[in-house]
C-alpha cells in the first residue's frame, strides 16, 4: 500500500510506528521505556511479584537474550503464514511497535492492521498452541489473550480485533533423521471478532499509569545511587520456604495417588485389618445411616403465620441493634507474599 493510496486512519497509525521485530535490538529498546500489551496483561493477572521484577528489569535496562524453544519456533514459523492467510479480511501483516496517540509510552505490536469500509481501523492478533484457545475457554482466559487484544486496540485506536488462533496436535516426535513438526488440527485457522471493552481498558490504563509512575520514580532513585538493599537472612528464609512448598506439593500429590490406589484395591472388600513391618491398615466399607433433620419447608407450610412473625421479629431486631454502635479496634494482620523469581522472556507466539 503506497502513501498516496493509504487510508488516512492507517496513515495516522503508521506515523506512530517504531522498529519492526526483525530489528531485534531497536525493537527491544523502544519497548523498554514503555508498557506493551503483553506486559499490561501480565500486570493485570500476575500480581506484585511480576510487577516488582518488571520494574527492576526496565529500570536497569536489563534486556535478556531472546531464548527460543520448539513452541516459540513453531509460532514464529506459522505466524507469517497465518498473517498472509488473514489478508483475505483486508488485514496487512505487521511487526512494528506502535505508540498510542495520547501517550507514547503505551505500546503494542499487533500482528496486522486494516481499515473497514466505513473507515474504521481494526487489528488482528494471531495465536498458536496445543491447547484449545477459543474465546471463552479456560486456556484463553488463563493466557490473558482478551486483555492483550484490548490493550492493542487502546494503543492503535482500533475498536475491533480479529482474533485468529490455530491449535496443533503437539506431535513433536523424531523418527530417524526426520523431525516431525506438529500438524494444525483444522484445515484453516479459526477466527472471532473481539469488540472494544471500555471497562477493561479503563482498568488496564490505570494499572499502566501507576506502573509507569513507579518506574520513573525507581529510575530517578537508581540515578541518584539509591538501590533497594536485600536482607540476606530474610532471603534465605524465603528460599527455604519456596523449597519446602515444592516438596509439600510433591508429597501431597504422591500421598493422594497412594490413597486412591489403596481405596481402589479395597473396593468391594469387607472389613479388613492388617499389620506389616511398618504400616498398619484398617478398613471398613461403612454403611448407610438414616437420621432425622428439620424439614424447614414443611414447618413453614404448617404455620405460615408463625414464620411471618419470626421474620418480622428478626427484622425489628436488626433495625433495633443498628441504633447502638460502638468502636471496635481490629488488630493489624501482617501480609506476607513469597513467590519464585522467574526471568521474563518476550515472545510473540
Amino acid at each position: 500500500m503506497t502513501a498516496t493510496t493509504m487510508h488516512p486512519a492507517l496513515a495516522e497509525l503508521m506515523a506512530r510506528a517504531g522498529a519492526p521485530d526483525t530489528d531485534r535490538v531497536q525493537w527491544l529498546i523502544e519497548r523498554g521505556a514503555g508498557i506493551t500489551a503483553t506486559q499490561v496483561r501480565e500486570l493485570y493477572q500476575g500480581g506484585a511479584g511480576y510487577r516488582a521484577r518488571l520494574l527492576n528489569e526496565k529500570a536497569k535496562q536489563i534486556l535478556e537474550p531472546f531464548l527460543s524453544n520448539q513452541y516459540i519456533d513453531w509460532g514464529n514459523k506459522r505466524e507469517p503464514i497465518i498473517a498472509k492467510w488473514a489478508t483475505r479480511f483486508g488485514i496487512e501483516p505487521e511487526s512494528r511497535v506502535f505508540r498510542a496517540a495520547d501517550n507514547p509510552r503505551f505500546l503494542a505490536s499487533p500482528d496486522g492492521v486494516g481499515v473497514g469500509f466505513g473507515g474504521e481501523l481494526f487489528i488482528d492478533e494471531i495465536k498458536t498452541g496445543k491447547d484449545d484457545i477459543a474465546p471463552g475457554t479456560e486456556a484463553y482466559d488463563r493466557k490473558g489473550y482478551y486483555l492483550q487484544m484490548q490493550w492493542g486496540m487502546r494503543v492503535t485506536g482500533a475498536r475491533r480485533c480479529l482474533y485468529i488462533w490455530e491449535q496443533h496436535d503437539s506431535d513433536w516426535q523424531d523418527r530417524g533423521a526426520t523431525h516431525l513438526e506438529p500438524a494444525p488440527m483444522h484445515a484453516e485457522p479459526l477466527t472471532a471478532w473481539i469488540e472494544y471493552d471500555e471497562q477493561i481498558v479503563g482498568a488496564l490504563v490505570a494499572i499502566a499509569e501507576d506502573f509507569l509512575a513507579d518506574l520513573d520514580a525507581l529510575v530517578r532513585d537508581l540515578a541518584d545511587g539509591v538501590e533497594a538493599q536485600i536482607d540476606d537472612v530474610l532471603d534465605t528464609h524465603a528460599v527455604n520456604y519456596l523449597r519446602f512448598i515444592g516438596l509439600e506439593k510433591e508429597a501431597t500429590t504422591a500421598k493422594k495417588t497412594e490413597w486412591a490406589a489403596m481405596l481402589a484395591r479395597l473396593e468391594g472388600c469387607d472389613a479388613l485389618s492388617q499389620e506389616g513391618p511398618i504400616a498398619r491398615v484398617t478398613y471398613n466399607p461403612g454403611e448407610e445411616k438414616e437420621s432425622e433433620t428439620a424439614d424447614v419447608e414443611a414447618a413453614k407450610a404448617a404455620d405460615p403465620e408463625l414464620f411471618a412473625e419470626v421474620q418480622a421479629l428478626s427484622k425489628r431486631w436488626n433495625e433495633h441493634q443498628k441504633k447502638y454502635q460502638k468502636s471496635v479496634v481490629t488488630p493489624a494482620k501482617p501480609s506476607l507474599t513469597v513467590t519464585a523469581v522467574k526471568a521474563t522472556k518476550e515472545k510473540k507466539a
